[in-house]
C-alpha cells in the first residue's frame, strides 16, 4: 500500500496579497492570554458589575430626589429670592412666636411629655430611692422648680433669633426651601444660634431657679446624694443650672420643629399670602 504523498499547503491567497502589498500576514490564530491574567478575568467581571450597579443605583437616587426637580428651581426663580427669603424668614418668625407662647407660660414645659425636664440621670437613682420611702412630693416639686425656670427663660429666644434671621443669604434660603428636611429652619437656626442662647438664658434661668426654689431643692438633693458610693462622686462635675440651660432650648428647638413642619404641610398653619405662596411649592411636601 502505497501512502499518499503529503500535501503542503501553502499560505493563503489572502496571506499572498497581504505579502505582496508588504502587509504582515494574519497569525494563525490569536494568543491566549497568560494564565495569571485568566485567573483574574472573574475578579475583574466582578468589580465591573458591581461599579456598574453602584453607578445605577446612584442614578436612581439623583432621580428620586425632589429637591433636584427641576420645576423647583424654576418656580424659585419666577417668585424671586427675595421672596423666597422674606417667606422663609417670615416662617421662622411664625414658628419662634408659637413656641416661645406655648413654652412661656406656666406648664409649658411642665405639662408637655416630649419636652418636660426630668430629673437628671446621675440623680435618678436617688430619686428612685426616695420616692420608695415616700418622698414623691420632694420628687416632684425639684422637677416643677426646673421646669418653671425654663418656661421663664423661653421668651428670651425671640430677640437671639433677630440678627440670625435678619442676615440670612440667599443660598442658605434656597437650600431650606429646596430640600426634603421639613425642620431645615430650625435646624440652621439651632446651629447659629444655639451658643448665643445658652449665654442670653443662664442669667434668667439662674435667677428663676432662685425663685422657684430650684436651687434649693437641688441641694437636698445633693446633700442626701454625696454619702452615696458612686452617686456622690459623679455630682462633681454637674452644673445644675447648665443641665436646665441645655434641656430648656432642646424642648425650645422641638417645639419649633413642630410649628415648622406644619407651616411646610399645613396650608392652615401658614400666615398671610407670601407665606401660602412660597409653601405652596417645596420638596418636602
Amino acid at each position: 500500500i502505497i501512502a499518499p504523498p503529503m500535501i503542503f499547503v501553502g499560505p493563503t491567497s489572502r496571506d499572498a496579497q497581504a505579502r505582496a502589498r508588504g502587509l504582515p500576514s494574519a497569525p494563525a490564530s490569536l494568543p491566549s492570554a497568560p494564565a495569571s491574567s485568566r485567573e483574574h478575568l472573574p475578579t475583574m467581571s466582578f468589580f465591573s458589575n458591581l461599579a456598574s450597579k453602584v453607578s445605577e443605583a446612584v442614578e436612581d437616587l439623583t432621580d428620586d430626589d425632589p429637591s433636584n426637580d427641576p420645576s423647583l428651581h424654576e418656580f424659585f426663580e419666577e417668585v424671586g429670592a427675595d421672596k423666597i427669603i422674606e417667606g422663609i424668614k417670615e416662617a421662622l418668625a411664625v414658628a419662634i412666636r408659637r413656641a416661645v407662647e406655648m413654652l412661656g407660660k406656666d406648664g409649658g414645659f411642665l405639662l408637655n411629655n416630649v419636652i418636660k425636664i426630668r430629673t437628671p440621670s446621675k440623680l435618678r437613682p436617688l430619686a428612685e430611692g426616695m420616692r420608695a420611702l415616700g418622698m414623691d412630693d420632694t420628687v416632684d416639686e425639684f422637677e416643677r422648680s426646673l421646669n418653671r425656670a425654663a418656661e421663664k427663660s423661653a421668651p428670651l429666644a425671640a430677640d437671639v433669633f433677630v440678627d440670625t434671621i435678619r442676615n440670612m443669604k440667599v443660598e442658605d434660603a434656597e437650600s431650606i426651601w429646596r430640600g426634603d428636611d421639613p425642620k431645615a429652619a430650625t435646624k440652621y437656626i439651632q446651629e447659629r444660634c444655639s451658643e448665643g442662647l445658652s449665654t442670653a438664658f443662664k442669667p434668667v434661668v439662674d435667677e428663676a431657679m432662685q425663685a422657684t426654689a430650684a436651687t434649693r431643692n437641688y441641694a437636698k438633693f445633693e446633700e442626701k446624694a454625696r454619702p452615696m458610693p458612686f452617686i456622690g462622686d459623679l455630682l462633681d462635675d454637674f452644673d445644675i443650672e447648665t443641665y436646665t440651660v441645655e434641656m430648656a432650648l432642646k424642648g425650645l428647638f422641638v417645639v419649633m420643629a413642630q410649628e415648622e413642619e406644619k407651616i411646610r404641610k399645613d396650608p392652615s398653619a401658614r400666615v398671610g399670602e407670601l407665606m401660602e405662596k412660597v409653601f405652596s411649592r417645596q420638596a418636602c411636601t
